[in-house]
């Protein structure tokens, strides 16, 4: 249980470095390695861990209702440039992802607008 509460922290967090997991649970680093690594959690490191996966998870709720809202509400021709919207940031971020040529660092090297 244990190794699973850690495990979807990592996950939903995207695997964040010790350093950030001590700033966000207020767990000193050295011992977020050894939790890491196996070593048995006191229950109040596990109610911190929990709350933040929970919070986490509330977010990702949160954005599927905000979802329906959108589809209930708003004209096939907004919901479709949402649509498009979503999916071209998905392109890019499928594109960031391509490993790169080591002989030609520029090559896959995208200069795109920001969406932000």
């Amino acid at each position: 249980m244990q190794q699973k509460t850690i495990d979807l922290y990592l996950k939903l967090y995207d695997y964040p470095t010790f350093k950030t997991i001590a700033q966000d649970t207020g767990i000193q680093v050295t011992r977020i390695f050894r939790l890491v690594k196996g070593s048995e959690m006191k229950l109040s490191e596990y109610i911190v861990f929990q709350k933040l996966i929970k919070q986490k998870q509330r977010q990702h709720t949160m954005l599927i209702d905000f979802a329906q809202q959108c589809l209930d509400k708003l004209s096939k021709p907004a919901v479709k440039q949402l649509e498009d919207y979503i999916q071209r940031r998905l392109d890019l971020w499928e594109l960031s992802k391509q490993p790169q040529d080591p002989k030609d660092p520029k090559e896959g090297q995208l200069l795109v607008p920001s969406l932000s």
